[in-house]
């Protein structure tokens, strides 16, 4: 008896972790972000990679774990479900979006707020990455959300016009080339899984 109520306790004590949805975990979650804390904390302290170093591997569940459950409270309110397929150089998104909600927290293009009476949607897109000497292009193919197609340069402006801030002045530009981040000189795609190259 006095084990069960100090389980019941812990379970409803301040902070408790709701339990995973179906497909996601939170260890896989909790052991990327240690990953991602370590590259982020070396990088800060001025610490490169050595030539050489031994790649850092992402595989799929662990990336969709820790998208959303470490970062889903991050996500814009409305962003839900979402889950990335990884394939030789591309990738594939897919998520349920509330464009009621987002609209709230994001400036959306008229033609994308007209949808908006249609509640939630599924979003779905595929892009190419490619990436080499630590930058990265990005080419995002299709987008669909619902059934109607979405030109990938509606999206590209979308991002740029909401991520204006310190990092990138005049928002993050979808559509040129970035840099990597933690030095990482290649992200190396492969079916099920990400390779980070240093």
């Amino acid at each position: 008896m006095g084990t069960y109520l100090l389980a019941l306790l812990l379970l409803q004590a301040p902070g408790a972790r709701p339990a995973a949805p179906p497909g996601l975990s939170w260890n896989e979650a909790d052991a990327l972000a240690a990953r991602l804390g370590d590259l982020e904390a070396r990088y800060k302290k001025g610490e490169r990679p050595k030539k050489g170093m031994r790649p850092v591997g992402v595989g799929q569940s662990e990336l969709n774990s820790y998208l959303n459950l470490t970062l889903g409270p991050k996500l814009p309110k409305g962003v839900t479900g979402v889950n990335f397929r990884l394939d030789r150089d591309r990738l594939e998104g897919r998520g349920t979006v509330d464009l009621a909600q987002v609209g709230k927290d994001v400036k959306l293009d008229g033609s994308v707020s007209a949808l908006a009476f249609f509640g939630a949607v599924p979003l779905e897109f595929v892009g190419t990455l490619r990436s080499e000497n630590g930058f990265g292009t990005f080419v995002l193919e299709t987008v669909r959300l619902g059934s109607f197609p979405v030109p990938p340069s509606v999206v590209a402006d979308l991002i740029r016009r909401n991520t204006k801030g310190a990092d990138y002045p005049d928002g993050f530009d979808l559509l040129a080339p970035f840099r990597l981040p933690y030095s990482v000189s290649r992200v190396r795609l492969e079916p099920g899984r990400a390779v980070l190259e240093f």
